[in-house]
């Protein structure tokens, strides 16, 4: 983290911050009030997502809100000191709060990204890329904007992107892109961007490598819930089949994986599941403007099977023309 952004933390940990973090305990009761039952899911969103993973909710109105007011307080006091490890660990917890209260905002109708001023998911965007979340600043300057409380500043980009990637806000989407990679693609903006690199492999291709985090659902047959994982690796110049084939055998799918038909026109991924980890994962790649494509999708059990619409929406968008 930079100085600027260790600045930027120590700044909204002051009265105006304190007294909005007290006002997030006190919508806890309205929320609970106004709770109604999941709504039925229409087969797409307004953005073109599915809307079936916004179906069910992990917490209650109320926890979302005590629990935002918790994890507020909290960093205002220790942001300065946590270790990249725990970043992670709390950016994790505050994005599968931000599922719940998106999975809601669903259920009652209401516009995904809010229109008027939402203390708790501008509260968690305030947090978001001082966490390492890529690209969350847009998102957060956009809920500002829409709150009319022209005295909150602007936030800039705290987590700046390598060169070879730039990211921008469109209605509710995250557009993600690499014009030397010749690729771009628009995922909702409740996705956690946490990983962006280009690099060259030992002994093998240059690569871009893009990580994103879905929106997070409750695990079948273990406690707990978590989200999916999309991986997405460009190799701009190589050649296709040895690059897809390179990252296949990197990631572990031999010849014991499974094929699988994708109900997307001349695509086929390779299936395989980790007994040991608990995780299912599966890969696809095909050729892209400037370069091979491959995208790695992996989830335990539940999150597995709920998100994976979204990753089929995430091969769709990549695969858009430009």
């Amino acid at each position: 983290m930079t100085r600027a952004a260790n600045g930027s933390a120590k700044k909204r940990g002051g009265p105006a911050l304190e007294a909005a973090s007290r006002r997030l305990v006190t919508l806890a009761l309205a929320l609970v009030l106004t709770w109604s039952p999941t709504a039925a899911a229409e087969d797409k969103l307004a953005n073109g997502y599915a809307a079936s993973p916004l179906a069910e909710s992990i917490f209650t109105p109320e926890q979302v809100a005590t629990e935002v007011a918790r994890v507020n307080n909290w960093l205002i006091e220790n942001y300065a000191k946590l270790a990249p490890d725990r970043r992670q660990a709390v950016r994790e917890g505050l994005y599968t709060l931000l599922s719940s209260a998106v999975a809601q905002r669903h259920a009652d109708g209401e516009p995904l990204l809010p229109t008027s001023d939402d203390l708790l998911i501008r509260t968690i965007f305030s947090w978001a890329e001082p966490l390492g979340v890529y690209g969350a600043h847009h998102v957060y300057n956009e809920l500002v904007a829409r709150s009319g409380l022209e005295e909150i500043p602007e936030m800039p980009a705290l987590a700046p992107l390598p060169d070879a990637f730039a990211t921008a806000l469109d209605g509710d989407l995250l557009v993600i892109r690499s014009d030397r990679g010749g690729w771009r693609v628009r995922v909702p903006f409740w996705f956690m961007p946490f990983a962006f690199s280009e690099f060259d492999t030992k002994n093998g291709p240059r690569t871009q490598l893009v990580m994103i985090a879905t929106g997070a659902a409750k695990h079948d047959g273990l406690p707990g819930h978590s989200q999916s994982t999309i991986r997405l690796f460009a190799g701009p110049g190589q050649v296709g089949g040895d690059f897809a084939a390179y990252w296949r055998d990197a990631l572990g799918f031999g010849s014991g994986s499974e094929r699988m038909p994708l109900p997307i026109e001349g695509l086929t991924a390779r299936k395989r599941f980790d007994a040991d980890a608990k995780i299912h994962s599966e890969i696809v790649s095909w050729a892209g403007d400037a370069g091979p494509l491959v995208v790695y999708y992996a989830g335990a059990p539940g999150p597995y099977e709920k998100n994976r619409v979204h990753y089929l929406d995430f091969v769709r968008s990549l695969r858009e023309k430009r």
